[in-house]
């Protein structure tokens, strides 16, 4: 998980694209959480899109470093596969999945910068 939030937050002055990429990653798991969204995996991952994460055997790998397995995402999915027996799109259909969704919503909004974080309180 560090090093995933180490490429995308660098510092707290991050570079306009990554921040639209990470507000709209946001928003999308927003949606899922209130159960209005899907998870889409690479299809509609605008971290993936900026940062051109391609999927390699066991896991989701970017060239710049970040790892989805070192995120809540991982567990979300591995849930889907194993509780569910269901690839992508993923959606919410327990509230174990409504808990890894928000996990993961919550993962994603801890790496804004710290000026953006307090304007959404």
């Amino acid at each position: 998980m560090r090093r995933y939030a180490l490429i995308v937050r660098q510092s707290d002055n991050m570079e306009p694209q990554v921040l639209m990429a990470l507000k709209n990653a946001i928003g999308k798991w927003e949606l899922i959480v209130i159960s209005q969204g899907v998870d889409d995996g690479r299809k509609n991952c605008p971290l993936c899109d900026l940062f051109g994460i391609s999927c390699v055997s066991n896991g989701v790998v970017c060239p710049a470093g970040i790892e989805c397995h070192e995120t809540p995402y991982y567990k979300w999915n591995l849930h889907h596969a194993f509780q569910h027996n269901q690839r992508i799109p993923l959606s919410i259909q327990c509230p174990d999945c409504k808990v890894l969704a928000q996990a993961e919503l919550d993962f994603l909004k801890s790496l804004l910068p710290k000026e953006e974080s307090n304007a959404d309180k």
